[in-house]
């Protein structure tokens, strides 16, 4: 790996190397220059070690060890689910494979390529004759709370003295972010701070090294976008706006191409988060001295009536959106409309500061992988029961907010920690 200012670029000599020469030989070099040069922002190791274990393993050089995992949910469960299993299989030495839960759900590599080691496990070689099995299943509580078995076991405990860990196959199912809190075991947190990594860096790196989108989901963005998102000139802050499940499942604007809200609506659940934007914005203005001109705002939500209201009030001059986008439920997502949602992601990814729903794993977890330090900020607005308060011609709506929705700007306090999730 080197690094050149705030950009780190891979490098690697294991099989499935880098893809750019591969994306290269396309025509899509824009995107794929673009996609490659804008890199992380924080240092991140090479994990080479693991990369050579991870293949000595699947070529049958050495001792069959496997640590499967299938997530059944949307996509930020999806990659939280992978950097957890990644880190297990990291300190366990064993190789990964992230698959698809059930044949209706797309596998990642229908959007991701894997650049360093296949993760996709082709050929099913983890069930191999002899192959031993531990299912290791942990819903209750999270990796916080010291009451919880997930506590005791991978935070408390050596990781690689749980019952079961001389099987060939472990097959895991945690849908809980172990990237920090695995900084605070004390058998494994050495290890991870000797590579170089951190709590707030460690989901960012280790989703970096896993995944990349590949050349047809980088197809889908159009070329000016990429540019401007991948342009470190301009200073760009990530809205990303949940407003539930309900709202996609009831099919209210889901997919529209014009969609119709009500200004007190919009001022209710959106608003805050342009207030917030514009706050940030003067904040940085008055003290880095960028230019508005210089700052821009995209937009990322899960209702097409809010993005085309936002962009009547704000303008594509200020406010950038991926128009293409498709909002399909986790239930119900095709592999075109899978590509189309980690675009989206890792444009989200692209910005400096980002402003999110409190509970939301997609904004979130993009936050977390853009490696830039300091820079989330938090909205605690009500969501998912949106659709039981659709007022006639609304694309959605809300019960009122108790109380002033205020944004936390660099001059305040209650900017969110990275902690606790990831």
């Amino acid at each position: 790996m080197t690094s050149t200012g705030h950009h780190v670029v891979y490098k690697t000599n294991y099989p499935l190397g880098s893809t750019l020469p591969v994306l290269l030989l396309v025509n899509c070099a824009l995107q794929a220059s673009a996609f490659y040069s804008s890199g992380a922002r924080a240092s991140c190791p090479d994990f080479r070690d693991y990369t050579a274990l991870h293949w000595g393993i699947t070529l049958g050089r050495d001792e069959p060890r496997y640590l499967v995992t299938q997530d059944i949910d949307g996509l930020a469960d999806r990659v939280v689910n992978a950097v957890t299993a990644f880190y297990i299989a990291l300190v366990t030495r064993r190789a990964l494979c992230l698959l698809p839960a059930d044949a209706k759900q797309p596998p990642l590599e229908v959007a991701f390529d894997a650049p360093f080691v296949d993760w996709a496990c082709p050929g099913a070689y983890w069930k191999g004759a002899g192959s031993e099995f531990l299912h290791l299943t942990r819903e209750d509580g999270d990796f916080h709370s010291p009451r919880a078995k997930l506590y005791r076991d991978f935070v408390l405990g050596d990781i690689r003295n749980l019952k079961g860990n001389n099987v060939t196959t472990w097959h895991i199912a945690i849908q809980r972010g172990l990237s920090v809190a695995i900084f605070h075991n004390l058998a494994h947190a050495p290890e991870l701070r000797q590579l170089g990594l951190r709590p707030d860096t460690a989901f960012g790196c280790a989703l970096a090294y896993l995944m990349r989108p590949n050349r047809k989901t980088l197809w889908l963005v159009p070329r000016p976008l990429l540019a401007v998102m991948t342009d470190e000139s301009f200073m760009k802050i990530g809205l990303q706006l949940r407003t539930g499940d309900k709202v996609i499942r009831s099919g209210h604007n889901a997919n529209a191409s014009s969609g119709s809200i009500s200004d007190a609506t919009f001022t209710r659940i959106a608003e805050p988060f342009f207030r917030c934007a514009q706050a940030l914005e003067d904040d940085l203005v008055r003290l880095t001295g960028v230019s508005r001109e210089r700052v821009l705002w995209y937009l990322m939500t899960d209702s097409v009536a809010v993005r085309l209201r936002a962009l009547e009030r704000y303008g594509p001059a200020k406010l950038l959106v991926f128009n293409a986008t498709k909002i399909e439920l986790f239930t119900h997502v095709s592999a075109e409309g899978f590509r189309f949602l980690v675009m989206e992601h890792w444009l989200l990814q692209q910005a400096h500061y980002h402003i999110i729903t409190e509970r939301s794993g997609l904004g979130r977890t993009a936050a977390f992988a853009s490696l830039r330090d300091n820079n989330v900020f938090t909205l605690n607005l009500q969501q998912n029961n949106f659709a039981d308060d659709l007022q006639p011609g609304e694309g959605v709506s809300t019960r009122r907010m108790s109380g002033a929705v205020a944004c936390m700007t660099m001059t305040g306090c209650g900017r969110s920690m990275r902690s606790g999730q990831g």
